[in-house]
């Protein structure tokens, strides 16, 4: 049974709607990080606000796991889009999996690119019962790969090249970092994604403001029906 929730954030930006619910905070800051510890539509979680990039991510997750004692992450954020036929459905992005497209050691192994030997796999995998969920719910959304990597993407020649490497859909600095530490901790993982921009197209950004108030909606609908 799951019981120790937490959300993760790469940014204030990002979780200020979602702190903005919390009740009751008991706030814990890090060098790394800062943990909120409230009630959430009268459910005990931690909004984790880790920074930017995988390092602050894993370090993030592992804290948590460690400090808090969580066994089960949402991730949201924003995310890149890069596969522009999923741009019709409602601007988020339920992550099935992830890749670390920026790890690459095939030079001196002879593996793919992305390939980590503590996990055998490129392709890291989001909670399949919430991708389950949410396919039998009336939300509006798409799911798809996520490509992480500590780089912000504007270049079409990086959207071309993840979509035709590794078949991504969107892209972010985080969530394949977490999915690993969590994967080696026993942590299930799911992944909320807001598409805030078309990645090679400079003046394509999306308005969020109606995105952000449907990922609570979402988040909201995971947390009654987790456990």
């Amino acid at each position: 049974m799951i019981k120790n929730i937490a959300l993760i954030f790469a940014t204030e930006r990002e979780a200020s709607p979602f702190l903005s619910v919390l009740k009751n905070k008991k706030i814990t800051k890090t060098p790394y990080a800062e943990f909120y510890e409230g009630n959430f539509i009268n459910k005990k979680i931690i909004i984790a606000v880790s920074g930017v990039g995988k390092i602050k991510a894993a370090l993030t997750t592992n804290a948590l796991k460690e400090k808090f004692f969580i066994n089960y992450i949402i991730n949201i954020g924003y995310a890149g889009l890069l596969n522009k036929d999923i741009t019709e459905k409602g601007g988020i992005l339920i992550a099935i999996d992830a890749v670390q497209y920026d790890f690459d050691l095939s030079a001196v192994d002879n593996c793919p690119v992305g390939y980590q030997q503590d996990v055998d796999s490129v392709f890291l995998a989001c909670d399949t019962n919430v991708i389950k969920l949410m396919k039998k719910s009336n939300f509006d959304v798409a799911f798809g790969r996520v490509a992480s990597g500590d780089k912000f993407l504007s270049d079409k020649h990086d959207s071309d090249s993840l979509r035709s490497t590794f078949n991504a859909d969107v892209c972010d600095m985080e969530l394949a970092s977490i999915l690993f530490v969590s994967k080696l901790n026993q942590i299930s993982v799911s992944s909320i994604k807001i598409i805030s921009d078309v990645v090679g197209n400079e003046d394509n950004y999306y308005n969020t403001g109606n995105i952000i108030k449907k990922a609570i909606d979402i988040t909201v609908f995971l947390l009654n029906n987790l456990d």
